[in-house]
Parts: C-alpha cells; structure tokens; sequence
C-alpha cells in the first residue's frame, strides 16, 4: 500500500498526509523532506518512495516488491508513528513548555510505545 504524499512547497514541513501514511501503515511516495529539520520528523529515510527519481518504476519493482520488507517497513512506521507523532508526544512537548510535570497515566502511555 502506498500513498501520495509531498512536502509544504516553502518550507520542509511534512504535510498531514505524511504522518497520516505512515500511521496506517502506507508506504509515502512523493518529495522526501531533504533537510535536517525535516528529516526530525521521521527517522527511516529508506521508507519514502522518491518521485524525484528516474527509475521509479524500477523502485517499485525492486526494493518494494519485496512483500517481506514491505510488511516490515509498515510495521516499523506505525511503531515510529506512536512512538513520535502520538498525541502524548505532542502534549508532552506543550507540559514541558509550560514547565509542568505528566501525569502518571501520560507517562505510561508514553512508556508503552517507546516499549514497542
């Protein structure tokens, strides 16, 4: 399973489509983020099928028609999904922004995805 997806045209901010892909497990295919600011997003740069390239086709029928490293790379981006894009995450951040402690049951829900 693959979905379309692309980066902001100004700036190297993935779109929602990204994150949304690899939450379901999709396998990204459009413009890679090429900075260090955004590649933090995701850490798996083999994941993305770069629509820049000209042997697109033969990525496909290469490196993506291996149907075990394919369930593999889905399962690593759900499990990467949960444990950076997760919503916890996100409110982690805005605690420690606010210099306020999780509550114990953040810190457990965080604990179980960084587990997997």
């Amino acid at each position: 399973k693959f979905a379309l997806c692309h980066r902001h045209p100004y700036d190297d901010i993935p779109l929602p489509r990204i994150f949304e892909a690899a939450a379901a497990g999709a396998i990204p295919a459009g413009y890679p983020l090429g900075s260090a600011k955004g590649k933090t997003w995701f850490s798996m740069p083999e994941w993305f099928v770069d629509l820049r390239a000209e042997t697109v086709a033969g990525q496909l029928r290469g490196q993506w028609s291996n149907q075990e490293e394919m369930r593999r790379l889905r399962e690593e981006l759900i499990r990467e999904s949960l444990r950076r894009h997760d919503w916890g995450r996100r409110w982690q951040q805005i605690l420690q922004t606010m210099d306020l402690a999780p509550t114990p049951q953040l810190l457990q829900r965080l604990a179980k995805h960084d587990a997997m």
